[in-house]
């Protein structure tokens, strides 16, 4: 059996941000974010992370971050990075349980945009190069 863990950062913000968006360089560093309330505030690094963390982390080449809101959930991240070429893919997963909503992923020209009911996740995808967009939306008309 196979025991291992994923690093995933979770970041509370208040119910005022009805809109978001968090841009990651090819290295997933943040780039721009609309509101540092969305960022996870201490970024993990090698020297913090276990062995077998560290390792995961390479290997999987995904880290998660999950920003929780009243009634919400948006969760980003970028994964399949080819460190030679600067392709990856960039997820950007939303969830409100009261107002229908989007989600956006963009990677260089590939675009996914989704719109879900209240209580339905809207989950996209972009693979492509370059800088890794993601963005949430409540549409509240």
């Amino acid at each position: 059996m196979t025991d291992f863990s994923v690093h995933a950062a979770s970041v509370t913000v208040p119910d005022s941000l009805n809109s978001g968006e968090v841009q990651l360089d090819d290295h997933d560093q943040v780039v721009f974010a609309s509101s540092m309330a969305l960022v996870e505030p201490n970024e993990p690094t090698p020297q913090n992370l276990t062995d077998k963390q560290a390792l995961f982390a390479r290997l999987s080449n995904a880290n998660f971050t999950a920003v929780n809101m009243p009634n919400s959930r948006w969760v980003y991240y970028s994964d399949h990075h080819n460190y030679f070429n600067n392709y990856k893919w960039g997820h950007s997963n939303y969830f409100n349980s009261v107002v229908r909503h989007s989600a956006t992923a963009i990677v260089g020209k590939s675009q996914d945009k989704v719109v879900k009911l209240k209580n339905e996740w809207a989950l996209t995808t972009a693979k492509g190069y370059g800088t890794f967009k993601a963005y949430y939306n409540n549409l509240l008309n």
